[in-house]
């Protein structure tokens, strides 16, 4: 199955289970977080491209720390933009020996929707992913991990 078809079927479950309207998967690019897979954006809402370091995703992958803004209207384009009113997001960061490859990102439609149990939830989630997040950057990168 495709990495798009996995995480639509399961994403679908988080959409009624965790209040999550928005999923995101994106690969390490050298200096670059590029988007492998979305659900719930429209093609042209997420950036295809993010720089490291960069909105939560690239802050997310450069300090290898999960990071969840719960009130983007608070941080209103320091580091989202928002799409669809998105309320709150979530990025975790995917790593291979200690190297970050990726990160997979969650929004929500409400403000404070990312407890610590949820985020546990999410961890758990995108380590499922993990494995195809990691293939994906090997078959598609110079990195080795």
């Amino acid at each position: 199955m495709k990495t798009e078809n996995n995480l639509n079927v399961v994403a679908k479950i988080l959409l009624n289970s965790l209040n999550v309207s928005n999923a995101l998967i994106r690969r390490r690019v050298n200096d670059k977080l590029v988007l492998v897979s979305s659900l719930g954006y429209y093609d042209n809402e997420p950036e295809k491209i993010k720089k490291f370091r960069e909105g939560v995703s690239g802050l997310s992958a450069f300090k290898n720390i999960t990071i969840a803004v719960n009130d983007l209207d608070f941080y209103h384009k320091k580091y989202f933009i928002g799409f669809g009113n998105i309320k709150s997001t979530v990025s975790i960061p995917i790593t291979v020996k200690d190297e970050v490859v990726g990160t997979i990102n969650f929004a929500s439609k409400s403000k404070y929707n990312f407890d610590k149990k949820k985020i546990e939830i999410l961890t758990e989630f995108a380590n499922l992913y993990k494995d195809i997040l990691i293939f994906n950057y090997l078959k598609n990168s110079n990195n080795a991990a």
